[in-house]
């Protein structure tokens, strides 16, 4: 199964970092926030995908979770943009709705 991973990147400008997933050897671009010590500590090694929507894992830092709830509504924009399927739910998704119009061709 391939893996997506969130990375944290210091960026040229003084004082924000970007946020990348890469997925199957890509980089898609996320977003940019101001720097925080906590969130760059965070995300600078890389975190799989699900263990970085994984809000128990915060450990109450408003500022990681913030980032979390950012990297939650992006991820659907990402994989219809590029249309990859990055969450094992859209995977699902995915599979059920060419199965249902496959049923449907038949018919």
């Amino acid at each position: 199964m391939k893996k997506a991973y969130v990375i944290c990147r210091d960026t040229q400008t003084k004082g924000y970092i970007q946020f990348i997933l890469t997925f199957e050897q890509k980089e898609y671009y996320l977003f940019t926030t101001k720097y925080r010590h906590s969130t760059y500590n965070h995300f600078k090694n890389g975190i799989l995908l699900d263990k970085a929507l994984n809000f128990s894992k915060i450990y109450y830092d408003s500022a990681i979770e913030n980032v979390t709830e950012r990297i939650y509504k992006l991820i659907p924009f990402i994989e219809k943009e590029y249309s990859i399927s990055v969450r094992r739910k859209s995977r699902r998704i995915k599979i059920i709705t060419q199965n249902t119009y496959r049923a449907e061709l038949a018919s």
